[in-house]
């Protein structure tokens, strides 16, 4: 089918926005993973991104067992400088006590990836009993590297016949003095979600 598309790009997705990736690795110990509802609040020096459930995992469909390396994107209002993040779960399921190694944030926009170590359990029955746990930044474990720009991409399929496709898109984006990205596949939504550009519909992307 042939596909007509209309393309919007908005660079940097607003004036004052960001986008953070979240990983978060759950311990090796017996019973370290989780079936609680987990969140996270990332705080800055000017804003905090308050209270945030963590639900779609890029890596797993089953979140935090033992063992496991999940990551998230978070999308918020610009912080200012990160210097904590609260990581916590509602403590419901069979089996709710959690043991968290340590939690990464990486900050494309600015260049700069935190690891935030931990070590503890998350647990009602296990430790101090604390399942709420303010954690800091371990300094020589911050990676400094030439921040990239986020683009929202969203593609309008047209509503004309036949107008949409399941063919893999792709996409580079060109600045003024030549730059340009490199080829980028469009094969995955702002909901990680798998999209078709179906005919009549709205997709949208990150691009960075």
């Amino acid at each position: 089918m042939n596909i007509e598309v209309h393309l919007l790009l908005i660079a940097g997705l607003t004036d004052k926005s960001t986008t953070f990736s979240v990983t978060i690795k759950t311990g090796e110990k017996k019973n370290a993973g989780t079936d609680a509802n987990v969140f996270i609040t990332l705080f800055g020096t000017q804003d905090n991104t308050g209270m945030t459930l963590l639900k779609s995992s890029k890596t797993n469909s089953d979140k935090f067992e033992r063992d496991s390396i999940e990551i998230f994107t978070v999308e918020t209002l610009d912080l200012g400088e990160l210097w904590k993040v609260r990581i916590g779960h509602d403590n419901t399921g069979k089996a709710p006590g959690w043991f968290v190694d340590w939690v990464e944030v990486d900050a494309p926009s600015l260049g700069k990836c935190m690891t935030f170590p931990c070590g503890r359990w998350l647990a009602k029955n296990e430790d101090d009993g604390t399942i709420i746990r303010d954690l800091f930044p371990a300094e020589l474990q911050t990676r400094l590297y030439t921040p990239f720009v986020p683009y929202e991409i969203t593609l309008y399929t047209s509503d004309v016949f036949a107008a949409g496709t399941d063919a893999n898109i792709f996409i580079v984006i060109y600045g003024c003095d030549a730059v340009c990205t490199q080829q980028k596949y469009l094969c995955t939504n702002k909901r990680e979600q798998k999209v078709f550009f179906e005919r009549k519909s709205a997709s949208r992307f990150i691009v960075e």
